[in-house]
């Protein structure tokens, strides 16, 4: 049998955890989650929307390679990212704004000669449905770690982070 939990998410307007009605396959979770750290251990960027969002990406073991977009600006961060990275991942929230960003953000990138992965961001999607903001994984972190610890593969065996 998976090991299925329920997300905790955070409401907008004030640090109060709400629980919504969806569940998600945490092994699922893991899987998509350490596709991405391999991406951004062997050189892929992931884009983000603001700093509490990557504060959100580093608790869950993302430390590597990740750009904001709110540091500086949609034209200067394509430009930083032409001139560093050939593959991105981008994590923009699943809010319109958000996806009208990443929808933005793929068309230039693809312009300019960087391979974005879209699987990722896909797949978290329909698995985070009721977590709109990348932010709200921070609170999400600490429950999926708390449930199913994280461990990485280093070949031959699982260590547990």
């Amino acid at each position: 049998m998976k090991n299925i939990i329920t997300i905790i998410g955070l409401d907008r307007e004030c640090i109060m955890l709400i629980r919504t009605k969806k569940s998600i396959d945490v092994e699922h979770f893991w899987k998509i989650w350490i596709r991405l750290i391999d991406l951004t251990n062997n050189g892929s960027a992931v884009i983000v929307e603001g700093y509490r969002d990557k504060i959100a990406l580093e608790k869950l073991h993302i430390t590597r390679n990740v750009v904001i977009l709110q540091k500086y600006g949609l034209s200067k961060t394509v430009d930083y990212l032409r001139t560093r990275y050939n593959q991105a991942v981008i994590l923009t929230d699943f809010d319109k704004e958000g996806e009208y960003l990443a929808k933005n953000l793929f068309n230039i990138l693809t312009v300019e000669g960087i391979h974005v992965d879209q699987s990722i961001r896909n797949e978290l999607r329909k698995i985070l449905s009721k977590i709109r903001q990348i932010e709200n994984l921070n609170t999400i972190a600490d429950h999926l770690n708390e449930k199913a610890p994280f461990y990485i593969y280093n070949g031959s065996s699982f260590t547990q982070i």
